[in-house]
């Protein structure tokens, strides 16, 4: 495999992306990295690639980052249909990174610590299978622009299975009577309701950290310890620290539930449908299991260490 750039090689120290792969399936990493390159406003982007993968794995995943593809069916005029192959407007500007990671915590907390190693000023984090609508990043930096005391802006995310759309997150703060300020999460609406996702937010790096347990010179944002609760902790504390959210009123990013095994990958943010259903040694878990995490998280955003919490099982 060619020498690839650094990360400190790479030029636009305003915003980094960063795409964890867990195994690689060509299209759902097409897409995901196609959204990136049809960009209006470009960013620079890091790829965190599972060490299990192979060296042949490895260098697919560079040619696909060179190249990305996004096929479609066109209808024609005559009602045929035919397939079509669409590229990006720019070429990635990518770095790669192999890593030992064992979930979205842990993906996270590297994501975070390479954003901030490397000066750069804000940072996100997408689902590989998922993908940003063309003008997320321009809505971005002309809100950023500015609403300079917001440390965290969400996108309005879509909700994606078998093509359709089936739900929305994030929009909760705009609902009429729910947020106090319009657009911007409390703890009111967090404490009630666990509404806000992380994948495709824009996160201000200096400002996540001061908020962030540090441990042998880095830092970890997420409580890896809190099992499924550490994205609703994360926000939790956040806010309870009086760091600002906005959920920008324009969709930004599309969740796919369906594409494949990989949407609910070791390093994906999502929580399988069936997770009760699921056997425990492939991470299962029963409600009261999953209530119990939900309400650790209630009583565990007051402080930044992340203590080890274990779940008895009820008898």
């Amino acid at each position: 495999m060619k020498e690839l750039k650094s990360l400190k090689a790479l030029n636009n120290k305003n915003l980094l992306a960063i795409v964890p792969i867990a195994n690689l399936e060509d299209e759902v990493l097409n897409e995901t990295l196609y959204s990136l390159g049809n960009q209006t406003n470009q960013t620079d982007l890091l790829l965190l690639v599972s060490k299990d993968l192979s060296d042949e794995d490895m260098k697919r995943v560079v040619e696909i980052a060179e190249s990305p593809k996004k096929r479609i069916v066109k209808t024609e005029e005559d009602g045929s249909t035919k397939n079509e192959v669409l590229e990006p407007v720019n070429k990635l500007n990518f770095a790669l990174k192999k890593v030992d990671l064992e979930n979205f915590s842990s993906a996270f907390n590297e994501s975070f610590n390479e954003a901030n190693e490397n000066g750069y000023k804000w940072f996100s984090i997408i689902d590989n299978g998922d993908f940003l609508e063309e003008d997320w990043v321009k809505y971005f930096e002309l809100y950023s622009s500015e609403l300079e005391d917001i440390s965290i802006f969400l996108p309005l995310t879509r909700q994606i299975s078998a093509g359709n759309m089936t739900g929305h997150l994030n929009e909760a703060t705009w609902l009429e009577g729910k947020a106090e300020v319009a657009g911007q999460a409390d703890l009111q609406i967090l404490m009630s309701w666990n509404c806000l996702s992380p994948t495709g937010c824009m996160f201000k790096v200096e400002d996540i950290k001061e908020y962030s347990e540090e441990r042998g010179g880095k830092s970890y944002p997420f409580k890896e310890n809190m099992s499924i609760a550490s994205s609703y902790e994360f926000f939790l504390r956040m806010i309870y620290e009086d760091l600002k959210t906005y959920t920008i009123p324009r969709y930004g990013y599309q969740m796919r539930l369906d594409k494949n095994d990989s949407s609910f990958s070791k390093l994906s943010s999502k929580i399988p449908s069936n997770l009760t259903q699921l056997e425990k040694s492939k991470g299962g878990m029963t409600q009261h299991e999953i209530g119990f995490w939900m309400e650790q998280a209630k009583s565990e955003y007051f402080m930044s260490e992340d203590r080890e919490i274990e779940y008895e099982e009820k008898v």
